[in-house]
């Protein structure tokens, strides 16, 4: 076997399937992969000039002999097999996405639209009749997607397009909050509610900017009433979802 040269990797993407894929969904499966690996690896290393070339195409089970190339000035920034391996943990991470809480969803930078389509792309062909998508390297297995979990990534980035379709955000100043139901523990598992009358008549889920207005509110949530700055986020049925408080003006003392 030829040694791989630095500044690229040789890989594998092989599916396996009982009934023909239409060519046009394959070829769009394979251009979304190109196209969200470049993406990916732009934005997180600040790298423009890699390239996935087609070697061949293997008989048997649909399989495609890929290199990944990237300019060899770039080595000391990432070797391609990172590069690699980084991406995979991208298309892992949308199978877990309905388990994470809005803000998180919000916050992550990898969790768009574009990213989102073009994983539905990729794994479109995957979907049909129980196939299944593999990614290798060198005879190890780097990945492995049955049509089950194709399908919830396929969901999942639906969700993010129509979330980042519907949801909207907007600012409201000197709002009157009051916290509802919570304690004072400050986590990411934790969820806190408040109520702002002038917004809602429920209790919405409720997050802060930053840990320090966090302690601030929750160090005693029931003792006040808290004049606060906060975003506002609404969904598809015009109904608000989540505040979010990024400034404290005033607290009211309750007793």
């Amino acid at each position: 076997m030829t040694e791989e040269k630095e500044n690229i990797v040789n890989f594998k993407i092989k599916i396996i399937h009982e009934e023909n894929i239409e060519l046009g969904i394959m070829a769009n499966s394979l251009l979304s992969f190109q196209k969200l690996m470049d993406s990916f690896i732009s934005k997180e290393h600040g790298i423009t000039q890699s390239k996935i070339f087609l070697e061949k195409v293997e008989t048997g089970s649909d399989i495609y002999s890929l290199v990944f190339e990237t300019a060899g000035e770039v080595l000391p920034i990432i070797a391609p097999i990172q590069a690699l391996n980084e991406f995979i943990e991208l298309i892992i991470s949308f199978k877990n996405i309905k388990s994470k809480s809005i803000e998180e969803i919000e916050e992550n930078p990898h969790f768009t639209k574009y990213n989102a389509n073009n994983l539905k792309n990729i794994f479109a062909p995957v979907t049909i009749n129980q196939n299944t998508f593999f990614i290798n390297h060198k005879g190890e297995e780097l990945l492995r997607i049955n049509s089950d979990e194709a399908e919830l990534i396929y969901e999942n980035a639906n969700y993010i397009c129509e979330k980042k379709e519907i949801e909207y955000q907007k600012i409201h100043e000197n709002a009157l909050i009051t916290m509802y139901k919570t304690t004072n523990k400050i986590d990411n598992k934790t969820k806190h509610k408040a109520k702002c009358d002038a917004l809602s008549p429920y209790a919405v889920d409720v997050s802060f900017s930053d840990e320090k207005i966090a302690e601030e509110v929750l160090k005693n949530p029931y003792g006040f009433n808290f004049l606060v700055d906060l975003e506002y986020y609404k969904n598809d049925k015009n109904k608000i979802i989540l505040y979010r408080i990024f400034n404290i003006k005033d607290k009211i003392s309750l007793e």
